[in-house]
């Protein structure tokens, strides 16, 4: 009798722990449908409607012929995808020299350390070219470039499914299939890698308040970020730029070439056809 007694309790108890843990789990489904939801509507963070890649794969092909790749035009048609991608993505990798300053590695020690970071070129539709970014002094990043403030900053066409989730069409070249039919280490892949001096932007100036006002567009979260971190707004003083978008090796252009007319994709110039 005890026996029965107790294997009832159990089953009771099981049954009630079972109840508990499907109301918990329906509302844990509920949570993530609606945090899904909420992330689609917020999609046009990132410049969604001005995705497409300029250029063409017959211009591709011609620029990777060495008797073509230093003409204006082939220029041009690089650089034309470097800004889009400027313009386009919204993170990238920023690269310091970073000292062991924390004495927790090997003393004196200085080596590249690699950070995560959200950027803007300025407003959708209205890049600059340039990357802002938004940080403090509160992070790694920030101190080691006000000590040496040459730095990278490296950017991937893969990365644009993050920033615009609906979007596929174009990048079979960057999407790991187990057809083997591409990488983001495939050169089709664009990359772009800026190289240039990171400088904190006076607040109250008018650059200042144009790349807040496009990093607080691009990156709706930004503005709730905690008060008193002491955010800074700094960019990035290109001094050349390092590129693939095709095969037929890498590509560098001088600040002038990156911010020469017609490299901007969205603005008056158009490439004369082939």
């Amino acid at each position: 009798m005890v026996y029965v007694v107790k294997q009832l309790s159990t089953t009771t108890t099981t049954t009630t722990t079972r109840i508990i843990i499907m109301k918990f789990l329906t509302l844990v489904t509920i949570i993530g449908l609606s945090s899904a939801l909420a992330a689609d509507d917020s999609e046009g963070g990132g410049c969604c409607t001005i995705t497409k890649r300029p250029g063409s794969q017959k211009e591709d092909y011609f620029c990777i012929n060495p008797n073509n790749a230093k003409t204006e035009y082939c220029v041009k048609a690089k650089v034309a995808t470097a800004r889009w991608m400027a313009q386009s993505l919204s993170w990238g990798t920023l690269s310091t020299l970073r000292s062991d300053t924390n004495k927790n590695g090997i003393n004196g020690d200085v080596a590249p350390f690699g950070n995560t970071y959200s950027f803007a070129d300025g407003m959708c539709g209205n890049g600059t070219g340039t990357p802002y970014f938004y940080g403090s002094d509160l992070d790694a990043s920030f101190v080691e470039a006000a000590k040496n403030p040459m730095v990278s900053f490296a950017l991937s066409e893969a990365s644009l499914t993050s920033d615009c989730v609906n979007r596929t069409e174009g990048l079979s070249a960057c999407v790991v299939s187990a057809s083997g039919g591409g990488d983001p280490e495939n050169p089709p892949c664009a990359r772009l890698t800026f190289v240039g001096n990171f400088t904190v932007l006076p607040e109250g100036t008018e650059e200042y308040a144009i790349a807040k006002s496009a990093l607080f567009q691009r990156h709706p979260m930004m503005p709730h970020w905690p008060t008193d971190h002491k955010w800074l707004v700094a960019k990035i003083d290109v001094t050349y730029v390092w590129t693939i978008d095709f095969y037929g090796g890498a590509n560098v252009f001088t600040a002038e070439q990156y911010y020469a007319p017609g490299g901007n994709p969205y603005s008056n110039f158009v490439l004369t056809e082939l």
